[in-house]
């Protein structure tokens, strides 16, 4: 990151929001890489935990981008963004909606490690979706403060 990028608050506060969201997604990556064979129920329960993180994260996440985040800013600067912006906030809802799915799934532990591989490919699925939608995000901030999040996208 530049000098410039440094001293700029808006570009930290989006740096540091999409790096810790993309903490909570690798860690639940490092569950579902269990073999069906090498799930328990405690793995369950540490999946449904880190689940219900990310999902607490992500709606904070949205909240704070429906609420006047740094998007809001990125559009304050490129306005011709807006509508790429709205496109994004339709989707925080089905998100939502799609991981809340998967943790009520694992909220009745009694299915969940018989049904873990269709559990885990869902949650890829989702993870697909979140991805595709955040890096949407990025080239939205991208284009506000003229450089690269470097994370990965």
């Amino acid at each position: 990151m530049d000098v410039q990028a440094e001293n700029n608050p808006f570009f930290e506060r989006a740096l540091l929001e999409h790096r810790e969201l993309n903490r909570c997604v690798h860690e639940l990556e490092q569950c579902f890489a269990l073999a069906p064979l090498e799930v328990t129920p405690q793995s369950c329960r540490e999946a449904t935990e880190r689940l219900q993180k990310l999902r607490d994260h992500l709606a904070a996440h949205f909240a704070q981008e429906e609420e006047g985040g740094y998007l809001e800013e990125a559009l304050s600067r490129v306005p011709r963004l807006g509508p790429q912006a709205a496109v994004l906030e339709r989707q925080h809802a089905p998100l939502l909606a799609r991981l809340d799915a998967i943790l009520d799934e694992f909220r009745q532990p009694r299915h969940t490690v018989e049904h873990w591989p269709r559990l885990a490919a869902e949650f890829r699925g989702f993870v697909r979706s979140l991805l595709e939608h955040e890096v949407a995000e990025n080239r939205i901030v991208q284009a506000a403060c003229n450089r690269d999040l470097d994370l990965g996208d």
